[in-house]
């Protein structure tokens, strides 16, 4: 799709029209190409702008004085359209270069894979975490294999590692799932807000030439823009995704539903240019109004949603705390017990590692910058997709980071259970701290 949402062809065509209709308002009729008018003592032409807009307003006439050179309203007639032409570019310059939709396209691609990804790990097969993508089997192969070994302190390890652990990455999901149908909506809402100014470009064309044949305006409205912030889920959730929260109580929600767009023609009126240009300008005014308050909508929806996840870390964090020794550890199998540190986890900890970068990648204010006076700002509410983009990144790049050191925790409460050696120990207990100190990443503030 071309990045330009109005041809200098459309603008063009707008300005003869508009051009048409203010020499009607002055007497004037178009004829044969030109602008003509007569009187008892004679007529005159004046040369009509081209289909794109520029030229014209060459006066001549047959009247005495024009004939000896002493009459010549060339410059009126210049200076008259050179001004109608210049608030026809001032009015649609702010639309001249919208966000186009192809190019937020492969963004909601980019947010649905961090959501496919992220999905299916919280859903329940015997109370424990499983599900259909890799984060779930990998979980649910953990919790097969936990049967392996029991105990006090390894009844800890599997509430935080596979109970909670499964509850996280569905918290993680619901992010995700806002996040995603919040840019979704924005590929409507722009979709939706180019086909409105062609649109208007065409209605203001029609207004102008009902005018110049001596005709009324009839002025439909068309306002689709509105609800596009609340079609964002139906958009993202294409291909099978799963968008359904998969945890609840989380305190995350969408955009909820907002009115349906509706459709209001004006009542036909005395055509007159300055009418036409009141409509004109009208409707584009509209047209902002209606992309701005989507643009809130959609920006309200992720600071609410921000500031309810900073506010329950526990539904996002793993809470139980690290084995400090071997003691009480009973192995049933070891080689499936190994499995879960060598594997597993770090199966675990690598896709997680994977689906923080790509959550940082979803920028999207490259994608939908604009005019600064079209909407809430000059790229919307992208500010706020990327605190969304680096709470989501530091919450999972977390994450991978305790369960990578989780797997190391288990493997030397393993080795100090078999040799009660003095640098095992010393290494588990190095562990321990880092664990209990934290990783570097600071989702919390």
């Amino acid at each position: 799709m071309d990045t330009c949402a109005i041809t200098p062809y459309l603008v063009g065509r707008l300005q003869q029209s508009a051009i048409d209709a203010w020499m009607h308002d002055q007497g004037w009729r178009l004829y044969d190409g030109h602008y003509e008018i007569s009187s008892r003592g004679g007529s005159s032409r004046v040369t009509r702008p081209g289909p794109d807009g520029q030229g014209g307003g060459d006066w001549s006439s047959d009247l005495l004085g024009s004939l000896f050179g002493l009459v010549d309203r060339d410059d009126e007639f210049q200076t008259a359209f050179g001004q109608i032409r210049q608030d026809i570019e001032t009015l649609v310059a702010p639309w001249l270069d919208l966000p186009d939709p192809s190019s937020v396209s492969p963004i909601v691609e980019e947010c649905r894979q961090v959501t496919r990804r992220l999905s299916g790990a919280a859903s329940a097969q015997g109370g424990i975490a499983a599900g259909a993508g890799e984060l779930g089997g990998y979980i649910k192969l953990i919790e097969q294999n936990s049967a392996a070994m029991s105990g006090e302190l390894i009844a800890s390890f599997k509430a935080k590692f596979l109970v909670q652990l499964g509850q996280v990455v569905g918290g993680f999901h619901a992010i995700s799932v806002v996040r995603g149908a919040d840019v979704a909506a924005q590929e409507g809402l722009w979709t939706a807000a180019r086909s409105s100014v062609d649109r208007i470009l065409v209605q203001g064309r029609e207004a102008f030439d009902a005018v110049a044949a001596g005709g009324s305006i009839t002025w439909e409205q068309v306002v689709d823009v509105v609800g596009w912030a609340a079609k964002g889920l139906k958009i993202f959730a294409t291909g099978g995704l799963a968008t359904a929260f998969e945890v609840g109580g989380l305190g995350v929600e969408v955009v909820k539903a907002t009115a349906p767009a509706t459709t209001t023609t004006d009542k036909a009126t005395p055509g007159s240019f300055d009418e036409a240009m009141t409509q004109l300008r009208t409707a584009f005014s509209t047209l902002n109004t209606q992309i701005r308050d989507e643009e809130r909508q959609l920006d309200d929806n992720l600071q609410t949603n921000l500031r309810n996840v900073r506010n329950d870390p526990t539904s996002y964090d793993l809470t139980q705390p690290p084995i400090h020794d071997g003691d009480g550890i009973l192995l049933i199998q070891r080689a499936l017990v190994e499995e879960i540190y060598r594997v597993h986890m770090p199966a675990v900890a690598d896709e997680l590692d994977r689906i923080g970068n790509l959550a940082l990648q979803s920028r999207t204010s490259w994608a939908v910058t604009r005019d600064a006076s079209i909407g809430i700002g000059a790229t919307g509410p992208s500010s706020s997709v990327s605190e969304m983009n680096l709470l989501l990144y530091e919450l999972v790049k977390e994450l991978a980071w305790e369960v990578r050191n989780g797997a190391r925790n288990l493997e030397l409460a393993i080795a100090d259970l078999d040799r009660q050696d003095a640098k095992v120990a010393e290494e588990l207990a190095k562990i321990v701290e880092r664990i209990e100190k934290g990783s570097s990443y600071t989702p919390w503030g």
